[in-house]
């Protein structure tokens, strides 16, 4: 099913397979899902059928559809376009939580394969077998690439003598270890594949300066790679921020890595012939037939898709097993091979640590190079080492200050071309979002050279904590972020700039959710400098969607106190505006917040949302909910359904507010247009007016929100609809009108003056004052009435 078509290019065909194919392609048992679909295992992947249960209206029906396969077949995009996918993401809406239909299967299949197959050895030491997708598919063999990548990889190592022979003096410390073994019978299994290998070289790190990486994902003719023939497996890591989180959480902090962590996992016998490699018996000579040893893992390898799965799910596994205090805190803190372990005293400190290094004895696993911001003493004190420059989860720690280092190196003759801009950005390391003022700029820049939509405006946010104290309260910036708003988006914003301060209330909201589930928070306070977002929050604007949903979400999160801060008084204005790094580096308000944060909550400053003056400004914008434009009282003056005629109706009212305004002693406002004299325009036009608002006495919610109603400035709901941004005055929209008497009255008088002419005329005509839903039905259905 895969066609050659060119270079780099293979094409993807689809067939449609009939009943009776499909039994002979399925390997397990169909699985069930809750949507009524059919998942089934098959010889061509993974496939997708049955019925599935679609909402329409009410009621649940089924939605039939047929069996498609489609071969997996390797679709090499261009690599422009591929690029351009990537930089995209930079100012795309975050996407969290979205898995692909078959995510979920996949990941049970492995864990499954997993519980199967460990087991311990007499040495103690767990053993695992790779999770395959099905039992009888067979990897390609590979020795031909295995061979020709070995040859590539020699005559690069020559060039480098001691290279080659730190790359032979690896395999050989493999051997002695029991990681490899030698292949005694080349026959011996009906599965056999061999893995290229290449050497990688950072002199940076102060262990492993060179490291052996396998290539499980290679291409071959012949067959899948044996990547492509297993499972993959859940992610089983914590969150990454997270634990840089909790590591700034405590006063003093310890880090040690696991040493060699994919090698301390066993293989089972019978999977070890996959992980098949050749090397040299004499270095020094060609990599011909007579010179070729044939090695094979014992462990589990690094470069196979299985391995971080196997080796989070063992390491957990036997972490769970121990059932401590300190071993729990391990499970969250253990980013693959690196333990991150804090706490509040130097002796305590130690006591993790040496407590840490005898717990991973037991699991066979070795602790080493331990790091940190104070002196500890370990079982060997060789173990501790004297750089005080570490890495801590991608970010330079410096242990003897207690800081975070960043350090760029923009090339000689600057930034010119876009891969170069492209370059220098993707080098920024910044998971917890510290240095957004700075990286602000340079994601505007790369939107703006790409030619895409260019960012009107930046939110961001910017989250502190801080430590309580009977005096004092220190508080320390954690975590920031960014959001570019493309055009597109603040073109759907017809008020943008509030809009805008409310999606940043909700970014904040997110952000606090999260933190608040990685570290233990006792207090929650979130501050905008934008007063309509935060009455927004209070009284929510009607017949606005957008709005409406962020509201929701901002509502959902409990134990969060909302409160008003001066611009001048807001770091996160620093993010979404940006600042260069000389400035950035002694600019105390996003470092540590404002200056009145150190101190107590009873002396912080006023919260200005409450009162009535920020109010008044939000309604002077107009941008105040419209609930907080008081209608007049509607009293019920006349009995609409005594009348038969809009005409009479309307002469009715008028007389009586006429009689009204003639017997009161002070003037009311709304009545001095109407006098004694002959009837004038402004008098019918305000007894139109009090007619309806009669008549929309009775509106709800909920059909405010389902006609898209906004009110006018007399306090009478118009119905704005798909028309708002051709007619942007809200007196060109029609008055809304409920099916009653009055919507009788109405569809009576124009039918009669348009001299009974078709229901799309009178529809037409009426709809230019007045909308009544479903029009042109009721307008049928009451002109029937009356013939």
């Amino acid at each position: 099913m895969r066609g050659r078509c060119g270079r780099n290019c293979y094409a993807s065909n689809e067939c449609v397979e009939g009943v009776e194919g499909i039994a002979d392609l399925i390997i397990r048992s169909p699985i069930k899902q809750s949507t009524g679909e059919i998942v089934m295992e098959t010889e061509v992947g993974v496939v997708t059928g049955g019925t599935r249960m679609v909402k329409r209206g009410i009621a649940e029906v089924e939605n039939n559809e047929f069996h498609k396969f489609k071969a997996n077949a390797n679709i090499t995009k261009k690599e422009s376009q591929l690029r351009m996918d990537q930089i995209e993401q930079t100012w795309k809406l975050e996407v969290i939580g979205i898995k692909d239909l078959m995510t979920e299967y996949q990941e049970d299949k492995a864990l499954e394969a997993f519980q199967k197959s460990l087991t311990v050895n007499s040495e103690g030491r767990c053993v695992v077998g790779w999770p395959w997708k099905n039992q009888e598919i067979t990897p390609a063999e590979g020795y031909g690439l295995a061979l020709g990548r070995l040859r590539s990889t020699i005559r690069r190592l020559k060039r480098s003598p001691e290279l080659l022979e730190c790359y032979d003096e690896y395999f050989k410390n493999l051997l002695e270890e029991g990681v490899i073994e030698k292949i005694k019978n080349q026959n011996e299994t009906s599965r056999i594949s061999y893995l290229p290998h290449q050497a990688v070289v950072t002199p940076q790190k102060s262990t492993t300066k060179l490291r052996v990486v396998f290539d499980a994902s290679a291409k071959m003719n012949e067959g899948p790679s044996l990547n492509e023939c297993l499972y993959k497996g859940p992610v089983m890591l914590p969150l990454l921020i997270g634990i840089l989180l909790r590591a700034r959480q405590g006063r003093y902090l310890v880090i040690a890595d696991v040493e060699k962590a994919f090698l301390q996992v066993s293989l089972k016998q019978e999977d070890r012939d996959v992980t098949r490699f050749l090397w040299l018996k004499d270095k020094s000579k060609e990599a011909i037939k007579e010179n070729l040893v044939i090695f094979r893992f014992t462990r589990v390898p690094f470069g196979v898709v299985s391995s971080p799965f196997l080796l989070a799910a063992v390491i957990r596994h036997l972490l769970s097993e121990e059932n401590s205090e300190l071993s729990k805190e391990i499970a969250e803190n253990l980013y693959v091979d690196n333990v991150v372990l804090t706490s509040e005293s130097e002796a305590e400190s130690t006591k993790k640590a040496k407590e840490a290094k005898e717990l991973f004895k037991k699991i066979k696993m070795q602790l080493r190079e331990f790091h940190a911001n104070h002196d500890i003493n370990i079982n060997n004190e060789q173990e501790m080492t004297d750089k005080t420059k570490v890495k801590l989860l991608g970010i330079e720690w410096n242990t003897s200050k207690d800081k975070f280092i960043w350090n760029w190196k923009i090339p000689q003759g600057g930034l010119q071309t876009k891969r170069q801009i492209l370059q220098f950005y993707a080098a920024i390391y910044d998971p917890l979002g510290l240095l957004s003022p700075i990286i602000l700029p340079w994601k505007i820049l790369i939107q703006d050279l790409w030619k895409k939509d260019a960012s009107e405006r930046a939110v961001g946010l910017a989250v502190y904590a801080r430590r309580s104290s009977s005096m004092t309260c220190k508080p320390q910036l954690i975590y920031g972020k960014t959001r570019l708003i493309p055009k597109r988006e603040s073109r759907k914003l017809s008020v943008s700039i509030p809009r805008l301060e409310l999606l940043a209330v909700t970014l904040g909201i997110r952000a606090l959710e999260f933190i608040r589930q990685e570290i233990e928070v006792r207090k929650t306070y979130l501050w905008s400098d934008s007063a309509c977002a935060l009455h927004w929050l209070r009284k929510p604007p009607v017949g606005s969607r957008y709005i409406s949903n962020r509201i929701d979400e901002v509502r959902r999160c409990k134990g969060i106190e909302f409160h008003h801060v001066r611009s001048t008084d807001n770091p996160a204005d620093k993010a979404s505006r940006g600042l260069l790094p000389e400035k950035l580096k002694d600019d105390l308000l996003w470092w540590n917040g404002p200056s009145w944060l150190w101190e107590q909550k009873e002396n912080w400053p006023e919260d200005k949302i409450m009162q009535e003056s920020v109010i008044s400004v939000c309604m002077n914008m107009g941008l105040l909910a419209e609930e907080e434009i008081q209608s007049p009282e509607v009293i019920t003056l006349i009995d609409v359904t005594r009348f038969s005629s809009l005409l009479k109706l309307t002469k009715t009212i008028l007389y009586v507010l006429r009689f009204i305004a003639k017997i009161s002693k002070d003037k009311i406002k709304n009545l001095k247009d109407f006098s004694r004299d002959k009837f004038t325009y402004k008098e019918y036009e305000k007894t139109t007016q009090l007619l309806v608002r009669m008549a929309q006495s009775s509106i709800t919610q909920k059909e405010i929100e389902h006609w898209g109603l906004r009110k006018d400035q007399n306090g009478i709901w118009r119905c704005v609809g798909r028309l708002r941004r051709m007619m942007p005055q809200i007196e060109d929209f029609p008055y809304f009108i409920k099916k009653g008497k009055l919507a009788e009255l109405i569809v009576k008088y124009y039918h009669e003056n348009s001299f009974h002419a078709s229901v799309h005329y009178t529809w037409t005509k009426m709809r230019q004052r007045y909308w009544i839903p479903h029009g042109r039905a009721y307008i049928k259905k009451n002109i029937e009435k009356d013939l």
